[in-house]
This record gives structure tokens, sequence and C-alpha cells, in this order.
């Protein structure tokens, strides 16, 4: 658990991070979940989302959304911390895992992102 948590803290706070291992990542952020926020799901409830990340049209640009870290790192000059990304291809997250992936080559982030079995 944490692979949401370690890529944002990492990229956040890149000058006290130097490495970012995160493992099938709950990208709860990616616009491919916020679909998922439903009164009738439990694991992801409008309430719970809200509490955690604010109002979803709010996400996009701010400080817990991966994609807006990303560039704002890719384009700074501070620290880059070695990111390392891992996902299973048959995991219900990897779809957003790869969404980030493609957007991290697309700004020019340096990463590694690994995709299995399982």
């Amino acid at each position: 658990m944490g692979g949401y948590a370690a890529l944002r803290n990492g990229m956040k706070h890149n000058d006290v991070y130097g490495n970012i291992i995160a493992l099938s990542s709950a990208l709860i952020t990616d616009e491919s979940v916020i679909v998922l926020v439903t009164e009738d799901n439990p694991d992801v409830s409008p309430s719970f989302f809200r509490q955690i990340f604010g109002e979803p049209e709010d996400i996009p640009g701010s400080d817990v959304d991966p994609k807006a870290l990303a560039k704002k790192l890719a384009e700074g000059d501070g620290p880059v911390p070695n990111i390392y990304m891992a996902s299973g291809a048959e995991d219900f997250l990897t779809i957003s895992n790869r969404n980030l992936d493609a957007y991290m080559t697309e700004v020019g982030l340096k990463h590694t992102y690994i995709e299995g079995p399982g």
C-alpha cells in the first residue's frame, strides 16, 4: 500500500527524497479513476474522496495531481528522484499507472515503468 503517496510525496518534496518506488499505485486522482467515485461505490465514495482530495474538478493542476507534480518536476531545476513504478498487467489499477507512465514520458520526466504478469 502507498504507491500514490510515494509518488505524490516524492515528487512534491523532491528536495527530500532521492528515490521513489511505487508498486501498483492507486492513482485515484487520475481521470480514469475519478469516474468510479459514485454513491454506490463503498471503496471510493464521494464523501471519502472529497475529504482526502477535495472537489474532483479542483484536482487537475493541484498538489494532489501526480501529473501536475510530474510536469513541475520535469520543468524545474531541482533534483529529480529516481522513479520506479511497477504494476501487474491484470491489476485493475494498471490503466491509471499506464496513463501516468505515458504522461511522464510525454513531459520528459525520467522514470522506469515495469509491467509484468499478475
